[in-house]
């Protein structure tokens, strides 16, 4: 339950455009929609009118569910050729809500779609509607720039986090103090799918269990990001040197930290590996064609997160933990003197009740998780229509 204050606080952000309203944003453009087909300069003219309406100093950073709503003549759209199919709309508002000036990295974010027309009364009222949502803590503030990780992916990170409600710039330290654990954490992965690959397990599975040692941020390839600041890996590392060189003693703790997160996710990485009698029994099934079915409701009753048309939450060891598309989230409050919590970075403890036997394995692991925001996590909702 929110209190008042914190209430207050997400409402102060919303209005600025620092935050989704508890992972919630809408527009509506008031002017008509255009066609992908259009042509290229009216299109690039319909993003540029797009992206001069959005006031967001945001960027959701993981997958959303959009939904459009077109405000059409119907008497156009059913006795004349002016209008398009709904699915050529869809594609030229994406491409005026992603980039640098836009809402979304990249149009692959989109998880789930909806668009739909209705009759506008009148040809002189045509406008669309945009909705999104998405968890409360997964946006980042304005600017953002994007770094090459071990494993092949480039990540956005920035320098300013939410705070109450409005934004902080964020302490070199802390800025090299979050592109270390993400550094860490996508090594951790790719050795982690190495390691699975070798021991038997095939591209799907070896891609799902490395999930459990991912980061909630996410990794986009390089062909997917336009317009925004790069930098490859040897470049930040570079800059990051350099700038040790005189802050070592500064930055040693957090490289202690880093140390003991590799650990760990090897540790973890090996006892998820280990073959069990229950999966060599299931990959003698499997050898079976008329198997082929059941194995897959057995996978999705084995990883509803990975199936669900939505977030799922549960209560692991007093984190609450979001499974959504295989990436472990903790929602627990970071100290606001920790300067890995106010990067947007922190650790948690998982307990005997974490999946798939992860913490019977080991006592106490430590998974180091992402809000990519920084800010105190907020109240999970699930998405509209569960």
């Amino acid at each position: 339950m929110h209190s008042d204050k914190a209430l207050e606080h997400e409402r102060n952000g919303a209005d600025a455009g620092l935050n989704p309203m508890f992972g919630n944003w809408q527009h509506r453009f008031e002017f008509a929609p255009i066609s992908y087909a259009a042509g290229g300069l009216k299109r690039a003219a319909f993003q540029e009118a797009i992206q001069t309406e959005l006031k967001n100093r945001f960027f959701y950073t993981n997958e959303v569910r959009l939904d459009i709503v077109l405000h059409l003549d119907v008497q156009t759209v059913l006795e004349t050729d002016e209008t398009a199919d709904v699915d050529n709309y869809a594609k030229a508002i994406l491409d005026g809500l992603k980039g640098p000036n836009g809402i979304l990295f990249d149009d692959t974010q989109v998880q789930a779609l909806t668009i739909y027309w209705l009759d506008s009364y009148g040809r002189d009222r045509t406008y669309f509607e945009v909705s999104i949502s998405r968890s409360p803590d997964d946006f980042m503030l304005k600017p953002v720039e994007f770094y090459e990780m071990p494993d092949g992916l480039w990540y956005p990170h920035g320098r300013r986090m939410w705070s109450d409600g409005d934004q902080e710039d964020q302490s070199d330290r802390n800025h090299y103090s979050g592109l270390l654990i993400l550094e860490a954490m996508s090594s951790a992965k790719r050795g982690a799918r190495q390691r699975f690959r070798k021991s038997g397990m095939d591209r799907l599975r070896a891609y799902q269990k490395g999930m459990y040692l991912s980061s909630s941020a996410r990794g986009f390839h390089r062909s997917r990001i336009v317009g925004f600041p790069m930098h490859p890996r040897r470049d930040w590392r570079a800059a990051f040197e350099t700038w040790r060189a005189d802050h070592a003693e500064e930055i040693a703790e957090i490289e202690r930290i880093v140390a003991d997160v590799r650990d760990n996710y090897g540790n973890i990485a090996a006892l998820l590996a280990r073959p069990s009698s229950r999966r060599t029994q299931a990959a003698g099934r499997l050898s079976d064609p008329s198997s082929q079915r059941q194995a897959t409701d057995r996978r999705a009753a084995y990883h509803p997160n990975l199936f669900a048309r939505s977030p799922s939450k549960r209560q692991l060891s007093g984190s609450c933990v979001e499974p959504w598309n295989g990436r472990l989230r903790a929602h627990r409050g970071p100290s606001a003197n920790d300067p890995i919590a106010t990067s947007g970075f922190y650790s948690s403890t998982l307990g005997p009740q974490a999946n798939e036997g992860l913490a019977r394995n080991a006592l106490s692991a430590v998974v180091a998780l992402t809000t990519p925001s920084g800010r105190e996590p907020q109240l999970v909702r699930d998405a509209p229509g569960d």
